[in-house]
């Protein structure tokens, strides 16, 4: 009997025990719950946009490539500096070119010769001119005329002066020649675009002067499923995978040619976006064509002072940023790349205390 009280005693003492051990368990259970309601922050997280998604890359939207041309003579002279910024039709370099100076100098010398016998046979016009007017007036002429002993002082002019003529028609032309040639002594190149020059002093088998222009250029590939929902004018994101940031732009061209690929089983359609900041050449870039806004809840702006900002997530803290965002409806859309995907904000920022300084 003894025996049987006490495993009673002890049946209900752990019964006891277990329901202690489950009564403080759900205490601490709903403590805890309590405790993260308390604590919950609610917040907003940027989301991807959707539109079309390509890869793409930075290239050299405009170049001037130039050899040097030994038929244009010897290098001269040059104007600008390696990496110098030009504008278009400003002079590169001049070329010299000895050949056709010495032909100049050939052509100024006949021209002086020609010079020197016009100069002298108008002179012959001009005495012969007085002495048939003396002729005339001690009536001499008759009996030149009669006579036909020696040839009449009129006649002799009339042939010097046609002379005069056909020597000053040869000096024009030799004139004409010698401007035309002395236009090609001296040649100088000028820039047919604007952009940063670069000269190679190392090897004269490749250029030796290239302009290349700073103007950014971004080409991309689509595919024969995706070319025709391409536009031009398109608006296009481009995210540059190096550094995340995003840059807007356009589609300037689709061409409509397609390239093969290396093993002729498929063909890409390269179309150029024209971004409205200048991108590094050969960076690659994530491209979003016809991205959809991003809206930010009302709720999560905070409006001072004409400006807009919000509260970054950041770990235990939150920061304030400054974004650029248009008020449309209850949302903000977003207008410049200062929040990136997977961002979070929080959403009635006013009510939040822990504010990163």
């Amino acid at each position: 009997m003894k025996k049987k009280q006490i495993v009673i005693g002890v049946s209900i003492f752990i019964v006891a025990l277990i329901g202690i051990i489950i009564s403080a368990l759900y205490v601490k259970n709903k403590s805890t719950v309590n405790s993260n309601k308390e604590s919950k922050i609610d917040y907003f997280e940027i989301k991807e946009t959707g539109g079309l998604k390509f890869k793409g890359s930075s290239i050299i939207s405009k170049e001037q490539k130039i050899m040097l041309d030994k038929s244009n003579g010897e290098l001269n002279e040059v104007f600008v500096k390696d990496g110098q910024y030009v504008e278009k039709d400003v002079e590169l370099f001049s070329y010299y070119n000895e050949a056709i100076q010495e032909q100049v100098d050939e052509l100024n010398r006949q021209i002086n010769s020609l010079n020197s016998k016009i100069q002298k046979e108008k002179e012959r016009v001009n005495k012969l001119e007085a002495l048939n007017k003396e002729a005339q007036a001690k009536e001499v002429q008759a009996a030149l005329d009669t006579t036909n002993q020696i040839q009449s002082p009129q006649t002799q002019q009339v042939e010097i002066t046609s002379m005069v003529d056909e020597l000053t028609e040869t000096l024009n032309d030799t004139i004409s020649k010698r401007d035309s040639l002395n236009n090609k002594v001296v040649k100088i190149i000028k820039a047919e675009i604007s952009g940063k020059v670069y000269i190679n002093n190392e090897d004269l088998t490749k250029e030796y002067m290239r302009i290349i222009s700073e103007d950014s250029l971004i080409y991309a590939q689509a595919s024969e499923f995706d070319v025709d929902k391409l536009k031009l004018d398109d608006k296009v994101e481009a995210k540059i995978i190096s550094n995340n940031k995003k840059v807007m732009g356009k589609i300037i061209k689709i061409e409509e040619v397609p390239t093969m690929s290396s093993d002729g089983k498929s063909a890409g359609y390269a179309f150029y976006i024209k971004p409205d900041e200048s991108i590094k050449i050969g960076f690659s870039v994530e491209l979003t064509v016809n991205p959809e806004e991003i809206a930010i809840p009302k709720s999560c702006v905070i409006e001072e002072s004409g400006k807009v900002y919000v509260k970054l997530v950041e770990g235990e803290n939150n920061k304030k940023m400054e974004i650029k965002a248009t008020l449309k409806d209850d949302n903000y859309i977003l207008e410049d790349s200062t929040l990136k995907v997977g961002d979070k904000i929080l959403i009635n920022p006013s009510e939040d205390s822990k504010e990163e300084v």
